[in-house]
């Protein structure tokens, strides 16, 4: 299940992935909607997320799933991502998030039985590990509906007491979160911020950091930019005891608890 408007995988591969028994689809496609004239707020309902289940392991985080990635003007060519592998741990809750995608566009899972049957077919089969204890959590987000993440990181911004480092990408002051940011920073608590020197999305592009960051740097805000690779990232810890690994860009996160 690929977003459509990023949907460029080669045609050939998906039509042999299709041959074998495999099954492909665009979500949320934009070009019925723009020649009908429907614009709607679900038009803007884009999939951002990077998740891969088999059998009993699943991957989330931020690394795209492809193999061409970044490209000369981008440094070394490299985009530096974080990725957790999970095996039998929150693996049922991959396979729901799933399955609340397919429902939503009603698409199938499988060709021969319902998307629920299919989910309680690999449940049953690959079940939860003993040690999936409740410290690690799957969330996730797609505004303004599900806010599952914004929820989570404000929360966790207003109980910290020692420390909070953020590696994020592109930063670019939302005072929903900065606000939060600020009274941390004001309560004594050391922030640290890891974020790109280079952009490679035209919109954040020519800004710079020291102007984003103004307010936030004169209430001691600490600040480290990478030149020579492409960050493209996503990271929040807590304290040194809650950890966070995923997409959410300042939308999938996992949070874990040490």
């Amino acid at each position: 299940m690929i977003d459509d408007i990023n949907n460029r995988a080669d045609k050939s591969l998906k039509a042999e992935l299709i041959a074998n028994g495999g099954l492909v689809y665009s979500l949320n496609p934009i070009v019925p909607a723009i020649t009908s004239f429907n614009i709607t707020r679900e038009l803007f309902r884009r999939h951002h997320e990077k998740v891969f289940i088999a059998d009993n392991v699943a991957i989330v985080g931020s690394a795209n799933i492809t193999d061409e990635y970044s490209g000369p003007v981008y440094g070394t060519d490299d985009y530096m991502d974080l990725n957790i592998i999970m095996r039998n741990l929150c693996i049922s809750e991959v396979r729901d998030f799933f399955k609340e995608v397919a429902d939503h566009y009603n698409h199938k899972l499988d060709r021969e039985v319902s998307n629920e049957e299919i989910v309680k077919k690999y449940n049953q089969r690959y079940e939860e590990s003993i040690f999936n204890i409740p410290k690690l959590r799957l969330l996730q987000a797609h505004p303004p509906h599900i806010e599952q993440i914004q929820e989570f990181v404000i929360q966790q911004i207003n109980s910290a007491q020692e420390s909070i480092r953020i590696i994020q990408p592109y930063y670019y002051p939302i005072k929903r979160f900065e606000s939060v940011l600020l009274k941390a920073l004001q309560r004594g608590v050391k922030v640290e911020l890891l974020t790109a020197g280079k952009r490679h999305t035209s919109v954040y592009a020519p800004l710079k950091n020291s102007i984003l960051l103004n307010e936030m740097l004169k209430n001691g805000l600490q600040v480290y930019e990478i030149h020579d690779k492409l960050l493209h990232m996503k990271m929040y810890q807590f304290d040194d005891q809650i950890y966070t690994a995923g997409i959410f860009t300042f939308f999938f996160k996992i949070i874990s608890q040490k």
